[in-house]
């Protein structure tokens, strides 16, 4: 079966389609866009040829060392001052002994005036040795024993010494006088008397010998006296980290943290801010003057920035290729659809336009029906809109909105009706549809505007006598073949016999609430023998009808039967596809009842409202009447895109030099 509507829908739909797919592929082409914006600024952060980004991250990159130095060497300190605060036993017992020696006052004395070495091995093996020390301390004491009779500790020092001197006075002193002059004196086994020349050389060998051996006494108790208080000073100076671990653990921590950390800012982070002296002063690349000792932390810098740097521009060559695939995709589709575009523009004309062949399509009604082109175009093309009626009663509901502007409900219920009128015969043949009117609701349908296509019913007489025709028909095509219209009309054309026709009927505030349970039946049989009911019905009332008994309302169930093969139609949604938001025009007797029309102004109408505190605001479009409008008024429309301009008699003064719009 031929069908103008339903080819150019399905044109309609593979341009939609096509068109979508262009703009599915379209829509992540911004965002990725922005994607590649965000990377490339990104980008500007990793940018290893800038001396300035190499220098932030540099600077960075020392602070960042730094708070983790800190962090490192607390761990460190710690971990080193457990291991200090815990000496052995015999370790302690050394720093007993040399403190004892020295005096603790003394050995504090020691530590306080040498510069702390934090870098001294740490060594508690070496530290339990004192060999040394326990020598000359031992060589003291007994020499202390011996010589400064120390035994004697009842008394006091110097009282010791005195009494040693003379002690030992009286043994020495007599063996040496008494030893010299057998010398000076025995010859030959004779002791000979002494000249005067010879006892005074005897008395100077006697006092000499006497100081002599007091020296040696002397040097040697103070040699190991020395020797010892040296010994004891070097030990406590070896360990003096041991030392003031166990004396001053706080003290000793700060000092072992501030000197790594001095050792680690004097060292490393000062080569660091030298390598970052020299960049700033002599850009990228760095010649390596510094120090070979710590490596240079800028081509490290740079070594990370490039990689990051080369992610980023990864990912934006790989978003660039998908714009440039999707890209082509789109202007693949596009272009497709282009010439789908042509094909629709140049069969509008053909869709509206009247079928004047009386074959057409064997006598049998298209099961689809078009109102025409809906107002507002996409991409050049017009909507057509149209409805697939299968044959079945059609209802169109109104809400209690519309219901209360019944001036304006009957002006677009007349106007749709009209539409289906002409879409019916834009379809079929006039020689297949009777068409009726039954306008209860009175609408302003005079016979010139039905063109003699459609008989205007308004009594009920009139609609009785519509029953009775429509159960003539019923009977006929029961009486014949299979009992449905769609196979006998065929038959008949082939026979050179008139078809049935077709009974197309729009009701208009009809009152269904009494019919009787016969008349049900030809709704519900209609589209057997040709019966098509178009109903304009409240919604509420045909909600009531839903909701209704099916013994209570015989009319209910052709509701019912509507709803179940999906022929319940919103009227605003269908008259918002042909309403004009705001139309400006002097021409309102030649536009009201012709067009859907939200608001119309005339324009001196619209310039009392600029001129006043008033505001307009559009959500579509405004359409502009050219015809008596002034230069002004032109100029003022020209400044937005939103504007449209019509005409409705074709006068288009000459200053207007845009695209006119023929309604």
């Amino acid at each position: 079966m031929e069908s103008k509507v339903q080819e150019y829908q399905i044109l309609y739909s593979k341009f939609k389609k096509t068109y979508d797919c262009a703009e599915e592929y379209k829509a992540p082409i911004e965002p990725l866009k922005t994607e590649i914006e965000k990377l490339r600024q990104r980008q500007k952060e990793y940018d290893y040829t800038d001396p300035n980004t190499v220098i932030q991250y540099m600077e960075s990159h020392v602070d960042r060392e730094m708070k983790e130095k800190r962090q490192s060497l607390q761990k460190e300190v710690k971990n080193q001052m457990r291991e200090l605060e815990n000496p052995s036993d015999k370790v302690t017992k050394n720093f007993e002994k040399v403190t004892k020696w020295l005096t603790q006052k003394e050995a504090d004395k020691i530590i306080s005036q040498n510069k702390l070495n934090c870098d001294q091995e740490i060594n508690m093996e070496k530290a339990e040795k004192i060999t040394e020390f326990d020598l000359f301390s031992s060589a003291n004491k007994l020499f202390g024993f011996i010589f400064r009779f120390n035994f004697l500790t009842c008394f006091p020092k110097i009282l010791r010494v005195v009494a040693a001197i003379l002690i030992w006075g009286i043994i020495l002193v007599p063996k040496i006088i008494n030893s010299t002059y057998k010398k000076f004196s025995l010859k030959n086994g004779f002791y000979t008397p002494l000249t005067l020349e010879k006892y005074n050389a005897m008395l100077w060998v006697c006092i000499t010998r006497v100081i002599l051996l007091a020296g040696i006494i002397l040097i040697l108790n103070i040699a190991v006296y020395y020797a010892t208080n040296y010994y004891a000073k070097n030990y406590m100076l070896k360990n003096q980290l041991i030392y003031m671990a166990v004396t001053e653990p706080s003290k000793l921590e700060k000092a072992l943290y501030d000197y790594k950390f001095s050792v680690f800012i004097n060292g490393t982070i000062s080569d660091w801010r030298n390598e970052i002296e020299y960049i700033k002063k002599n850009g990228l690349p760095i010649e390596y003057q510094a120090s070979e000792k710590v490596g240079h932390i800028s081509s490290d810098i740079v070594e990370s920035l490039k990689k990051n740097y080369d992610k980023l521009n990864s990912d934006i060559s790989k978003k660039e290729t998908q714009i440039e695939d999707r890209t082509a995709k789109a202007d693949g589709l596009i272009y497709d659809a282009s010439h789908l575009i042509k094909e629709l523009n140049s069969k509008e004309k053909e869709v509206i336009g009247l079928i004047g062949d009386s074959n057409h399509n064997n006598g049998v009604l298209s099961p689809y029906v078009a109102l025409g082109f809906a107002n507002e175009e996409f991409y050049f093309v017009k909507e057509l809109i149209s409805f697939q009626h299968n044959y079945k009663p059609m209802l169109i509901c109104y809400g209690e909105e519309s219901a209360q502007s019944s001036e304006k409900l009957r002006t677009n219920i007349a106007i749709l009706i009209e539409k289906f009128m002409l879409g019916f015969f834009g379809e079929n043949s006039m020689d297949i549809i009777d068409m009726f009117l039954v306008d209860f609701e009175g609408l302003h349908f005079p016979e010139s505007r039905t063109r003699g296509m459609m008989k205007v019913i308004r009594t009920q007489r009139e609609l009785q006598n519509l029953y009775i025709d429509l159960k003539s028909t019923r009977d006929l095509v029961n009486s014949l073949a299979d009992g449905k219209i769609a196979t006998i009309n065929p038959d008949k054309l082939r026979k050179r016999e008139n078809p049935i026709k077709y009974h197309i009927v729009f009701f208009t505030g009809t009152d269904f609430t009494s019919v009787d349970r016969e008349i049900v039946q030809l709704f519900i049989e209609g589209e057997n023998f040709g019966f098509i009911p178009i109903l304009f019905m409240k919604q509420t009332m045909a909600r009531d009808f839903l909701l209704e008994n099916n013994s209570s309302r015989a009319f209910s169930k052709v509701i019912k039967k509507i709803k179940e093969s999906e022929q319940i139609y919103g009227y605003e949604g269908i008259v918002h596809e042909f309403e004009y938001e705001l139309i400006i025009s002097n021409q309102k007797k030649n536009l009201e009842g012709k067009f859907c029309i939200k608001k119309l102004l005339s324009f001196q109408e619209f310039e009392d409202i600029l001129n006043s505190d008033e505001t307009i605001s559009i959500d579509t479009f405004l359409y502009v009447d050219t015809n008596d409008i002034s230069e002004d008024l032109y100029e003022y429309f020209l400044q937005y895109d939103f504007v449209e301009f019509f005409t409705l008699n074709g006068i288009i003064p000459d200053f207007v030099t845009v695209d006119v719009k023929r309604l």
